[in-house]
C-alpha cells in the first residue's frame, strides 16, 4: 500500500528525526511530505516509531497518514520525475 505521510513539527531538532525517519522509509515529496510505499509490516514498525514523539508535538503540530489502498493506487496519475512505480520501497532501519 501507499502510505502520504505529513507532518507539521515546530520544535526543530524533533521535526529533523521525523524526516530522516521517514526518508528510511519512503520519497520526501516536499517539506514535511513523504509518500512510502510499505507491507503492513513496515507500516506497522514506521507507525510505532512515530508514535514515539506523540508526546512531544504541540497543540499546533500533526502528523497524519492518508492509506491509499491497492485500487486506488492505479487511478494516480503522476507527471514528471515522481512518476509512481511498481517497485515497493522497503527500507531497514
Amino acid at each position: 500500500m501507499i502510505y502520504i505521510i505529513i507532518f507539521k513539527i515546530s520544535d526543530k531538532r524533533n521535526s529533523r528525526n521525523i524526516n530522516k525517519l521517514l526518508l528510511a522509509y519512503g520519497e520526501k515529496i516536499k517539506s514535511g511530505v513523504f509518500e512510502c510505499q510499505l507491507s503492513t509490516k513496515y507500516y506497522n514498525e514506521l507507525s510505532g516509531k512515530l508514535k514515539f514523539f506523540a508526546n512531544t508535538i504541540t497543540k499546533k503540530d500533526f502528523i497524519k497518514t492518508y492509506v491509499i489502498c491497492g485500487k486506488c493506487s492505479e487511478k494516480i496519475v503522476s507527471i514528471g520525475a515522481l512518476s509512481q512505480t511498481n517497485d515497493a520501497l522497503y527500507y531497514i532501519v
